[in-house]
């Protein structure tokens, strides 16, 4: 008789520690309204929670190259005119997939695009977006991504990459959602 109750409250706890939504480990910036952004801006925030939540388990290329190619979707939303800088974090994505699976490939080639999406961010601040978020969100996913050595290990680097794509959807969620600045009271 026991069993159906102990079968009943293993599936609850098994849903209640399921991954809906964020981490609870990764706190949410205030820049980060999903709700309101584009698609490509939400699906980069959602990339970068899945990535956050392997953090300890294990080194995941696939989820790190979906992150990547979330950021590029995203710049083509809020930095359109960036093609180069555009075009490096699509490179940078591209290297990654041929890594697949390699766990001595060197961060090099992550760090190019990742700092080559900050390049554009900052070029391309939209008017609204002057609420302190959005600048220091861009200047966290710039300091994260200079920290990043490129000769060493990804697999050795995965907190600064984290860190990086982090702060870069909170900036993407920030350029594309007007909302963010109306909210806080100190838009344009």
């Amino acid at each position: 008789m026991r069993t159906p109750y102990l079968a009943v409250a293993i599936a609850i706890a098994a849903c209640s520690s399921g991954h809906h939504g964020s981490t609870t480990a990764t706190p949410r910036s205030a820049c980060d309204v999903r709700g309101n952004a584009p698609p490509a801006a939400r699906a980069l925030a959602v990339s970068v929670d899945r990535l956050d939540a392997m953090k300890g388990k294990k080194v995941d290329h696939v989820q790190l190259l979906q992150a990547l190619r979330a950021l590029e979707s995203s710049l083509q939303v809020v930095a359109p005119s960036h093609v180069k800088e555009i075009a490096a974090v699509h490179q940078s994505g591209t290297t990654l997939s041929r890594a697949i699976g390699n766990t001595d490939a060197h961060a090099d080639f992550v760090r190019i695009g990742l700092v080559n999406a900050s390049r554009a961010l900052a070029a391309e601040q939209p008017a609204y977006s002057g609420v302190a978020c959005y600048r220091d969100e861009l200047a966290a996913m710039t300091e994260a991504a200079q920290r990043i050595d490129p000769n060493k290990k990804l697999v050795a680097q995965y907190a600064e990459v984290r860190a990086a794509l982090r702060a870069a959807s909170h900036v993407v969620l920030a350029a594309s959602t007007e909302q963010i600045a109306t909210a806080s009271g100190r838009g344009r």
